[in-house]
């Protein structure tokens, strides 16, 4: 990395590594997994866009 910072004329960047290391995927996973599970249900339509339901009038 130190080469081609060097050859756009920039400091390097600071890489530091993940505080779950080996099992940062599958951390972020799960933690994927569990918000899909508990987050409020939204009716979607075909393209996965969330539809808002109208209220008709009275």
């Amino acid at each position: 990395m130190n080469d081609y910072a060097a050859a756009a004329n920039l400091t390097p960047p600071s890489v530091r590594t993940s505080r779950f290391g080996a099992n940062a995927v599958a951390i972020g996973a799960a933690a994927l997994a569990r918000y899909r599970l508990t987050r409020p249900a939204l009716p979607l339509t075909d393209s996965g866009v969330a539809v808002a339901e109208a209220e008709e009038p009275a």
